[in-house]
């Protein structure tokens, strides 16, 4: 009776550790986006050009496109999702006109320009960029290095000091 219990146990175990890499599927982390792991990419690209990533003199628990795709897919209205997706398509095509490479593969130039007319316009390629730019700063300034010891914040609201006489 036993041996059956184990067996048992041992079939529906195995079966749920077969499963379980299918459960957690990356390609709908960003429901609202719908952006394909090249897309995202390009998107980490565009950020770190913006403002370069220092991971070791800036530690963050997250990286920084999973922060700003967090921030456009959870706390954005549709149509601010549906602009920024937009601007993001102005900027693929943008891109194409330099080569039809990959923005990483573009020349530093290159970038800059299409950065800079990205910046200048008044549509939805401004409204990627200015988006990109600020979630980048936010995550950059909201890094707990970059608060202890640039803006000299305590994380506990108030100092306890137990022995000063009144």
């Amino acid at each position: 009776m036993k041996r059956r219990l184990v067996i048992k146990s041992l079939v529906l175990s195995s079966g749920a550790l077969i499963t379980l890499p299918y459960c957690s599927n990356e390609n709908f982390k960003y429901s609202n986006l719908n952006l394909i792991d090249s897309e995202l990419e390009t998107i980490s690209y565009v950020s770190d050009f913006i403002l370069k990533d220092n991971q070791y003199n800036f530690p963050t628990p997250d990286k920084r496109v999973d922060f700003i795709l967090n921030t456009i897919n959870y706390c954005y209205k549709n149509e601010e999702i549906k602009k920024f997706l937009d601007g993001f398509s102005k900027f693929k095509t943008e891109v194409k006109y330099y080569g039809n490479k990959k923005f990483n593969n573009l020349s530093i130039i290159d970038k800059k320009s299409i950065i800079s007319n990205g910046f200048n316009s008044n549509d939805s390629l401004n409204f990627f960029f200015e988006n990109i730019k600020s979630l980048s700063l936010r995550h950059f300034t909201t890094s707990e290095n970059y608060m202890k010891n640039y803006l000299n914040y305590e994380f506990i609201p108030n100092r306890y000091l137990g022995t000063v006489k009144i």
